[in-house]
């Protein structure tokens, strides 16, 4: 008889967010899938023998491509490294102005996460939803960098330049009338942290909609971003007694992740006592 056996084989790497950031170990039997081991970061994109011969800033737009949906974030984790390596101390204010578009970054990445997961189960109204919430998040890039996506805003030892005071205006067109463009305008009246301001009161009803489009029953995550600070060495925290937030050193021990149950529902867990007596 001949002899039967599982092989390996790879799927990717491949493109869920971006190109080459996921590489899949897969052993079948079959076609049917027995193990999958999962390289996260696989990035064939040549960036360290491109950046051989350039600056560093000329090598700075080559970390935005290598995943264009965290745009911002991979521009910090570069000028993070070099400021490391250079000692290079940078001033307060660019940090509070990267930790602000790395949040930022974050939302239009889950909101893309949600966007396009939701059409691909057939939620097309979700994918609609999340990119309008993208576009107001996408015009901070712009006022900043004046890019939309590909930003290089961030630069060893700080930011490319300071935040704006005023907001770009709409324009009246001939698909968009005065009155449209008016309501559109209301909230750019003041300068980027206004437009942000605004985004923050009006976002989580937002999510209340999403969530009502989606279903019922939500996730609740590991809180990644408390156990590790976002810059490194710093954590930003509100203190109620000076009244506005403060960055503190922190320092950064390893910890053991726990799952924890995040709902009791009988449906998804039922009880054992009654399986043994069936």
């Amino acid at each position: 008889m001949a002899e039967i056996r599982n092989y390996t084989m790879n799927f990717g790497p491949q493109h869920p967010a971006a190109h080459g950031v996921l590489r899949l170990v897969l052993e079948l039997d079959g076609e049917v899938v027995q193990r999958a081991d999962a390289h996260i970061g696989m990035l064939h994109r040549a960036t360290e023998k491109l950046a051989e011969n350039k600056t560093y800033v000329q090598s700075l737009p080559y970390m935005d491509r290598m995943d264009y949906f965290s745009v911002m974030a991979n521009e910090h984790a570069y000028c993070l490294a070099i400021e490391r390596l250079l000692g290079v101390q940078v001033p307060e204010r660019a940090q509070y102005i990267r930790v602000m578009f790395d949040e930022i970054t974050r939302i239009l990445s889950h909101l893309l996460f949600l966007a396009s997961h939701g059409l691909d189960i057939g939620a097309m109204t979700m994918f609609l939803y999340c990119f309008r919430e993208r576009e107001d998040l996408m015009d901070c890039y712009e006022a900043v960098s004046g890019a939309r996506l590909h930003a290089a805003y961030y630069r060893p030892g700080g930011v490319y330049r300071d935040l704006p005071d005023a907001m770009p205006q709409y324009q009246p067109t001939s698909f968009r009338t005065a009155k449209e463009t008016a309501q559109l305008n209301a909230p750019r009246q003041g300068g980027l942290l206004d437009f942000i301001e605004d985004f923050t009161r009006r976002f989580p009803g937002y999510v209340d909609d999403y969530e009502t489009l989606l279903t019922d029953y939500g996730f609740i995550g590991h809180p990644f971003r408390k156990d590790f600070p976002l810059i490194g060495n710093v954590e930003m925290r509100y203190d109620p007694v000076k009244g506005r937030v403060v960055y503190e050193p922190v320092s950064i021990e390893p910890r053991t992740l726990v799952p924890k149950v995040i709902r009791d529902d009988a449906r998804y867990a039922p009880d054992l006592k009654d399986q043994g007596n069936a």
